[in-house]
């Protein structure tokens, strides 16, 4: 009986964060956005020893070398604590390509930052298999804190859920000033 008491209240509980992620993404939608230009500083959210804070989602991709090893290449977005939004690409070369595209508010990035230091204290690595995935990284240098989660964008498994979900709002969110910087 109490076991499944436990396990009715963490199914709420999930279902109550994505609902907040949801919200949380419909909210920063529905803002007004005006043109933000990059600090010096990190934003106000930002405490000192997580200053080199890099948060990166996308796609990694698996291709055959020379001598047909199969090697990882990733490509997508990384936002750094002072909001700039950049695409990362390292398919067609050694090193990856680095192309800035906009700047974030810090409300909108502190968001993102909550939200991804969620995931990295919630949820446990996750790290499926496949030649094509998506992936949320986070990652900080200065304190030797790396976290990938991979899933398989083709299945909607139980563990990715949350992840699949915080990654959809940040989505949205990056889009909303990468249209800014188009029209």
């Amino acid at each position: 009986m109490i076991i499944l008491l436990k396990n009715m209240v963490s199914k709420i509980f999930r279902i109550f964060a994505i609902v907040l992620f949801a919200l949380g993404a419909f909210v920063a939608c529905t803002q007004h956005s005006a043109s933000v230009t990059k600090g010096d500083k990190p934003y106000a959210c930002i405490k000192s020893n997580f200053a080199d804070l890099k948060i990166r989602f996308g796609t990694k991709i698996k291709i055959l070398d020379s001598a047909n090893n199969a090697i990882s290449k990733y490509y997508g977005y990384q936002i750094d604590t002072k909001g700039e939004i950049v695409f990362f690409d390292d398919r067609n070369s050694n090193s990856k390509i680095f192309t800035p595209l906009a700047v974030i508010s810090s409300e909108d990035y502190c968001r993102i930052y909550h939200w991804s230091k969620k995931i990295v204290l919630d949820q446990p690595v996750l790290n499926e298999i496949g030649d094509t995935l998506k992936f949320f990284e986070f990652e900080n240098e200065k304190t030797s804190i790396f976290q990938r989660n991979t899933w398989h964008p083709g299945f909607k498994t139980l563990g990715s859920k949350i992840t699949r979900t915080y990654i959809d709002s940040v989505n949205i969110i990056v889009r909303k000033y990468l249209k800014n910087t188009i029209d």
